[in-house]
């Protein structure tokens, strides 16, 4: 979790541990909740976990410039056949964040 927490922080987001264990923290985004991570007991494989999160942003170029300037892993702003304009951003534990808003 220590790592998680570091990455959400760096990556521009508040995290606020709920237990004094550190198993579960609420991540937030100015001042809105966006999502929650709990330490699971057991593992839970990225690749075929059906959780998602999908942040819609005003202004997605930002972010992708933000995040792209900390080093963070992130894919290529691209403009989506569905109608967003959206990147992943992926975690160290390979869970993804995908980030865009409608064109």
């Amino acid at each position: 979790m220590p790592t998680s927490i570091a990455f959400y922080r760096i990556a521009g987001f508040t995290v606020r541990e709920y237990e004094p264990d550190g198993g579960y923290v609420f991540v937030s985004y100015d001042d809105e909740s966006v999502f929650d991570l709990d330490l699971a007991e057991q593992f839970v494989e990225p690749a075929v976990n059906g959780a998602g999160c999908y942040l819609i942003v005003p202004d997605v170029d930002e972010w992708h410039s933000r995040l792209s300037a900390a080093s963070l892993p992130v894919t290529a702003l691209a403009d989506q056949p569905w109608g967003m304009r959206e990147f992943t951003l992926t975690d160290p534990n390979g869970n993804h964040l995908r980030i865009g808003h409608s064109i």
